[in-house]
């Protein structure tokens, strides 16, 4: 157990940090350019194979990660190919009267790299003291929670905008079923989104939501948004 002490309690320490915080959506976007860059050196890749050589038992053969940049995509990119929005719907006979809404979302394997490329610097870098018996310190990063939420979010416009992304998100748009006002809703923010750059979108999104939560909340009051 000693030997992978030194990997498993900075992820305990990690886990409560966030469960601690005040804000813990904002401690997460805090963690991505620390993730983004043992991603990107390929530290996190080389921590995860040593721990499972580590465990034994036979472990090491039977799994196997690879939390590289090229990894990662290769793991997330199927899991966009078939989302389902809504399920299909059946009668009381059990007769599929309408099919499931699903979307399809491509990833661009070049924008994906250089997105973890450009989390990875969204902080300050620093010298650590190093608990491992090999070396003295190692670089980290503390990270910047308003700059990585701008990267990230200029990442994901630029990846719904593209022309196969955007026109799979407004077919799955039309194809949901929802009353007037939800799709009057959905629509605005879908246009918004695909229609202006990332900084336009992201700041006419910040100026929404104030007005947004006044509508909603007034809207809920004469149950607008019940179907």
């Amino acid at each position: 157990m000693a030997r992978i002490r030194g990997i498993l309690v900075p992820v305990f320490n990690l886990i409560d940090t966030i469960a601690s915080a005040e804000s813990p959506l904002t401690e997460v976007v805090k963690l991505l350019p620390k993730v983004a860059y043992a991603v990107d050196t390929g530290l996190l890749d080389t921590q995860i194979q040593n721990l499972i050589g580590k465990l034994g038992m036979g472990l090491g053969s039977s799994i196997n990660v690879d939390l590289t940049t090229e990894g990662l995509y290769e793991m997330l990119a199927p899991k966009l190919k078939d989302i389902e929005l809504q399920a299909a719907k059946v009668d009381e006979n059990g007769e599929k009267t309408a099919p499931a809404v699903t979307l399809s979302i491509s990833l661009d394997k070049d924008k994906f790299a250089s997105a973890i490329k450009d989390l990875s610097g969204c902080g300050v870098y620093t010298a650590n003291a190093s608990i491992a018996r090999s070396k003295n310190w190692f670089v980290g990063i503390d990270g910047d929670a308003a700059d990585a939420f701008v990267v990230l979010f200029r990442y994901l416009h630029s990846e719904l905008i593209s022309e196969s992304n955007a026109a799979a998100i407004k077919t799955a748009v039309k194809a949901l079923d929802m009353n007037f006002a939800q799709r009057i809703a959905v629509s605005f923010i879908v246009s918004i989104a695909l229609s202006s750059s990332a900084d336009g979108a992201l700041r006419t999104l910040v100026l929404m939501i104030p007005i947004v939560k006044v509508g909603v909340k007034i809207a809920s009051w004469f149950g607008v948004f019940k179907k």
